[in-house]
């Protein structure tokens, strides 16, 4: 008897998770495009079920909620979808510009963070995060009156 989503099926768990898998004869439907769970979807496209929900949800990618709250979509959306849509989150991380802090500390002597974020056209903290990697390092070391200057070590190395 076909069951809310329109399908016959029989559940069954997948040993040591929560997932329930529902193997499906499909009724009207052509046989590449049957309706898939999160979860295999995201092993015919080698993603997690996760990202294949997170897309259903963000709306990039369409799906239907079945009678139990679980996302359900069709194999020819998930194909479509995973051939558009690149992996990872994000730009990859810039490089930290200490080096460019320390030139600049060379050249001048001595700066504060709000003179370096100014020049190097940064938010102030930035500039100060990373005086606070040279001071870590021993490069730089921060003075009474709040003027940043670079180590006698340092000073020799960048001259």
């Amino acid at each position: 008897m076909p069951d809310e989503a329109g399908w016959k099926g029989v559940a069954s768990e997948i040993q040591g998770t929560r997932v329930r898998w529902r193997e499906t004869t499909t009724m009207s439907r052509a046989q590449d495009d049957e309706i898939l769970t999160t979860t295999a979807a995201g092993l015919l496209v080698g993603r997690s079920g996760t990202a294949v929900r997170d897309a259903c949800v963000a709306g990039r990618l369409p799906g239907t909620k079945d009678g139990e709250g679980f996302w359900r979509v069709r194999a020819s959306d998930v194909l479509a979808w995973a051939a558009r849509r690149q992996r990872g989150r994000g730009n990859p991380l810039l490089t930290p510009r200490t080096e460019e802090v320390v030139q600049l500390l060379s050249d001048w002597g001595s700066a504060s963070a709000e003179e370096l974020a100014k020049v190097m056209q940064l938010h102030p903290g930035n500039a100060r995060k990373y005086l606070a990697i040279l001071g870590a390092e021993g490069r730089a070391q921060r003075q009474s009156d709040g003027q940043w200057v670079l180590t006698t070590a340092e000073v020799s190395l960048a001259s």
